[in-house]
């Protein structure tokens, strides 16, 4: 897979999809089926650090937030659920 320029999380999810989407179907060949197991380990990798990344920036800038709105506890249960909704809405396994 080219080093493409740098993508967005549903981009590199909807590609993924397609990937999958693939291997369901009838159109399966082997020769194929290596080079698309390669792309999808390639965008697998991809949105697990586009992931990280931004549960790094959400952690760090979590500090920053208006606090008197809605309290320091609540605001970061409510980060973390955010987070969490993420990564199950990416079902990588």
């Amino acid at each position: 897979m080219a080093k493409e320029t740098k993508r967005d999380y549903q981009t590199m999810n909807a590609k993924l999809a397609e990937i999958i989407e693939w291997f369901e179907s009838d159109k399966v060949n082997l020769g194929e089926a290596v080079e698309k197991y390669e792309q999808a380990l390639a965008l697998i990798a991809e949105i697990e650090k586009y992931l990280k990344t931004a549960e790094i920036k959400i952690t760090k800038n979590h500090h920053s937030l208006p606090r008197s709105v809605l309290g320091k506890r609540r605001m970061k249960n409510l980060i973390l659920q955010k987070i969490t909704l993420l990564f199950t809405r990416t079902d990588l396994t």
